[in-house]
């Protein structure tokens, strides 16, 4: 009995070892491999004679390589990220035209412009880290303040209060007189 549990267990060692005709690998959920990287996977391990396990092992650690490294790459570059949009403020704010004293003013006016004209979506690329958080950079900044200078403030302007020298006439008068050649205003 002893002897026939021997042979089983080397059979079936035997079997565990023999090398496939074809692997059947199993990505990792969430895997970054794509269907050919599993397809090379399998032909390297066919090329060093690796079992199916062990391909699959290798398929499983390659995998993780892949979702490490993406991992570091993201880190790294929300870190240079954040460290330019830190520039950016640090630039504005020491700039002789936009920063200064009147920095404050001036990055309320740009923001009233964007509060004004600018779209959610445009809204949302300025402020929006992931999306590229330009809203601090010197540049923008100073062309939304030149903007704004050029808007000037909003007035409310009230009707008539402008010293029209014609408000006693009526609409139809202004509307149907005519300018004469030598500049004067014929009704």
């Amino acid at each position: 009995e002893a002897i026939e549990a021997d042979k089983t267990a080397k059979a079936a060692e035997a079997e565990k070892n023999k090398l496939p005709t074809e692997y059947k690998l199993t990505k990792p959920e969430k895997s970054l491999l794509s269907d050919e990287q599993v397809a090379g996977i399998a032909a390297f391990a066919k090329e060093q004679g690796l079992t199916n396990d062990k391909a699959q092992a290798l398929l499983n650690r390659e995998s993780q390589v892949i979702a490490d490294a993406r991992q570091r790459v993201a880190v790294e570059a929300d870190a240079k990220l954040a460290e330019m949009q830190t520039t950016w403020m640090t630039t504005a704010k020491d700039d002789k035209e936009i920063g200064g004293a009147n920095f404050l003013q001036n990055a309320e006016g740009a923001k009233r412009v964007l509060a004004k004209f600018g779209t959610p979506e445009f809204n949302a690329v300025l402020s929006d880290p992931k999306q590229g958080g330009f809203g601090n950079h010197p540049e923008l900044v100073r062309v939304f303040t030149r903007i704004y200078k050029a808007m000037g403030e909003d007035a409310f302007v009230m009707p008539g209060a402008q010293g029209d020298k014609n408000n006693n006439k009526t609409f139809a008068d202004k509307f149907y007189e005519t300018v004469t050649p030598t500049g004067g205003v014929q009704t």
